[in-house]
């Protein structure tokens, strides 16, 4: 009686143990500090990628014809000139959503694939890469809208006689943008850490949102520093120097990175 039972337990045994296996697989991936440092240079490798890509896009969306027809050979109105003000300004919403989504899939995707092969959970990396290369393009999107909303308030914020934005004004604006940002890829990754609980998915979104509020306040400071060319003051900098933007773009990709890969 006790023979015939034995191979029941013995099988119901292994397969709770094939069970704990899968379900703990995370924890026998690499060390904290060794994802962190090669999610930080995938996500510097992201960042660098989107902005290429940002770049070789463009403006896609343009003030429309006919707003552009009412400045043709005169002086618009007061009225036709806040019509292509305001024509302006969307067109700037779509190609900034566009571009940061660029940015934000690139860099979701990467370092979502880095992080579920550095947890070992191999079976699930083709999931994990779509799933956060959406939400990171999504969010990405949603920090575009942020940055021009944020340079907007910034601007009707500024007094009459300051020439340039207050340096407050600046941090706020890219902390802002890449806050959201980080937000988004958090959450991609988030989404498939073990035990996957609403608690810990939020933990990851939160702390890469601060990661990237880190970086947005890093890249006015030190890109003034070291690319003087680049206007910060804008939501996407435009300079002379293109490794101004670049840099723009791959300082918060390593550090949102880095935070990232440090969450097991």
């Amino acid at each position: 009686m006790t023979d015939d039972k034995q191979p029941e337990g013995e099988a119901a045994s292994a397969a709770a143990q094939t069970e704990s296996n899968d379900s703990g697989a995370s924890g026998k991936g690499s060390p904290p500090i060794v994802s962190a440092a090669v999610c930080a240079v995938v996500g510097l490798v992201a960042g660098g990628i989107g902005v290429a890509l940002m770049n070789n896009t463009g403006e896609v969306f343009v003030l429309p014809k006919e707003l552009r027809d009412l400045s043709a050979g005169r002086f618009p109105s007061g009225e036709e000139q806040e019509r292509i003000v305001a024509g302006y300004l969307v067109a700037g919403y779509k190609n900034t959503a566009l571009w940061m989504s660029m940015i934000g899939a690139v860099l979701g995707g990467l370092v979502g694939l880095a992080a579920a092969l550095l947890r070992s959970s191999k079976s699930q990396v083709l999931v994990a890469t779509v799933v956060a290369l959406v939400v990171g393009g999504a969010f990405g999107g949603l920090s575009g809208l942020t940055a021009v909303k944020a340079e907007a308030m910034a601007q009707a914020g500024k007094a009459e006689t300051e020439l340039n934005l207050p340096e407050h004004y600046v941090l706020m604006l890219h902390a802002a943008t890449w806050c959201v940002m980080g937000l988004g890829v958090g959450l991609g990754v988030g989404l498939f850490r073990q035990p996957r609980t609403p608690s810990r998915i939020a933990e990851a979104a939160i702390i890469t949102g601060l990661a990237g509020m880190v970086a947005g306040v890093l890249f006015p400071v030190l890109g003034g520093i070291i690319f003087p060319a680049t206007d910060p003051t804008l939501a996407v900098p435009i300079d002379q120097d293109p490794t101004g933007r670049f840099f723009w773009g791959m300082l918060p990709g390593a550090i949102i990175g880095f935070a990232a890969g440090r969450q097991k």
